[in-house]
Formats: structure tokens, C-alpha cells, sequence
């Protein structure tokens, strides 16, 4: 069981997360997220190139497949969302 300073701290600190409000919370994620990058980063560096060569595979199969569909020659039953226009 906690002190009684302990737990004052706590609520103390309950108060103050409570009026930061949304916009505070939004903030503390947008500027924690780049600390914890740059953690993994000298942590483990393969990982971030990794997820670096995974989404430039996705971005180009991606790419590949809006400049030419490969259902062109199937017809339009081939593709589930035509069912649906």
C-alpha cells in the first residue's frame, strides 16, 4: 500500500494530466513519437530500415497498380467493388 504522500503525488498528477486537455494530449503524442524513434533507432537500427524497405515496396506495388491495373483484361466482374457502382 502506498504512503499518503505517495498517493497525493499521484492524484496531483492525475489533476494535471486531466487540464491539459485534448489538444495538450495530441501535442505530447506528436512530440513523443520522434523520441521514441529515435530510442528504437540506436536500439535496434535494422528494424528501421527494415519498415523503410517494407513501405517503399508497398509504395511502389502500389504505384505499379494504379498506373496499370492487371484487371484491365479480366472484365469488370473480376473486381468485387464494380458489383457495387
Amino acid at each position: 500500500m502506498a504512503s499518503p504522500a505517495v498517493r497525493d503525488q499521484d492524484n496531483h498528477n492525475d489533476a494535471e494530466n486531466s487540464s491539459i486537455g485534448y489538444c495538450g494530449k495530441v501535442m505530447n503524442k506528436v512530440v513523443e513519437f520522434p523520441r521514441k524513434l529515435k530510442k528504437l533507432g540506436q536500439d535496434d537500427p535494422r528494424r528501421i530500415v527494415h519498415s523503410l524497405k517494407v513501405g517503399l515496396a508497398v509504395l511502389l506495388v502500389s504505384l505499379l497498380c494504379y498506373f496499370q491495373p492487371f484487371y484491365n483484361g479480366l472484365g469488370d466482374t473480376a473486381m468485387l467493388s464494380s458489383n457495387f457502382q
